[in-house]
């Protein structure tokens, strides 16, 4: 027979006060209780839920102008003995704090999904050198001039770890119809055909090839961020930046600065960060302005609707931006 409230020593008030200060002691400020569930053996489980703080700053006088709330939902509990209010279970710090963490990537992660598929023509106009030593581009590349690669022969050469990166990229690009596979053979699929016969230049070509690999398989975000590296970080933060804010905001050189500095951990990163900003505004990715005599740089309007749109990626992460 279950338990009910009036025949228990610790009620529902006292098991959240309760899962509150152990919070509060243990887990940090972030974190807080949800709404207890009692059991029929006498057992109280407090979910834990955080609203985690983004601060929005006046970037003109640099001081904090308001803050917006990411919900994280059940990202642990706490389970409480109605009869003798004691402790039975709490997660560690770290546990919390890593699945915190986790989420955080996620809306990072998804945002760049919506935006490599939105914005993919822009992406693939950014200076070629700079990711021209990556595994897409290299395999592209090889087969427009060649026509084909023999795997047996072409990457012989090649060492064991690259030749795997290869032939991963390979079956990439494979499965956006990019290039077919028959045995060692790879060969140009439809698409590339398509674009071949559509385009004179190589650099035509490659870039639309590039363009035609992010709009499709944008779902392989962990291979496109190899080739777009820091501009696809930096314009992530802008947009995932204007979700979280409804509406497109100005973000100063210092919060993008900070970003890259937490995120790479490498000041030649942080050093070729005015070179990124100034590609990304000549592709149309992002914009400078000025506000009270201080540079700021914004989205694109006509991107940040687009990648509002995409619904069907965006719509895992939505509870935790409501």
């Amino acid at each position: 027979m279950q338990r009910t409230l009036c025949d228990i020593p610790v009620s529902e008030k006292d098991a959240i006060k309760f899962a509150y200060d152990v919070i509060r002691s243990e887990l940090g400020s972030i974190p807080y209780p949800g709404k207890p569930r009692l059991d029929d053996v006498g057992i109280w489980t407090v979910p834990i839920t955080a609203r985690y703080p983004r601060v929005l700053s006046d970037v003109a006088r640099d001081v904090p102008e308001k803050v917006r709330f990411m919900n994280f939902e059940d990202i642990g509990e706490i389970k409480i003995d109605a009869n003798k209010g004691e402790l039975i279970y709490r997660p560690k710090y770290y546990e919390i704090s890593n699945i915190i963490k986790e989420n955080l990537e996620r809306v990072r992660t998804t945002v760049e999904m919506a935006l490599v598929k939105v914005g993919a023509n822009r992406f693939a106009k950014l200076p070629f050198p700079e990711h021209m030593h990556t595994p897409i581009v290299d395999i592209l590349s090889w087969i427009l001039i060649n026509d084909k690669i023999d795997i047996s022969e072409d990457l012989s050469q090649i060492g064991i770890d690259d030749k795997e990166k290869y032939i991963q990229n390979i079956g990439l690009l494979e499965t956006a119809g990019l290039v077919r596979r028959s045995g060692d053979l790879i060969i140009p699929d439809n698409n590339l055909v398509e674009i071949e016969t559509t385009y004179k230049t190589f650099p035509e070509k490659i870039s639309n090839s590039i363009s035609f690999f992010f709009e499709k398989g944008y779902a392989f975000i962990e291979s496109i961020k190899q080739v777009l590296g820091p501009h696809l970080t930096i314009t992530g933060f802008c947009y995932e930046t204007a979700l979280e804010y409804g509406g497109l905001v100005p973000i100063s050189y210092e919060a993008i600065d900070r970003m890259i500095a937490d995120i790479y951990r490498q000041e030649v990163k942080r050093f070729k960060l005015p070179r990124y900003l100034i590609q990304l505004e000549s592709v149309g990715l992002l914009e400078e302005t000025t506000i009270s005599g201080k540079t700021v740089w914004n989205g694109k309007e006509d991107i940040f609707d687009r990648i509002q749109g995409e619904e069907e990626i965006l719509q895992p992460i939505r509870k935790f931006l409501a």
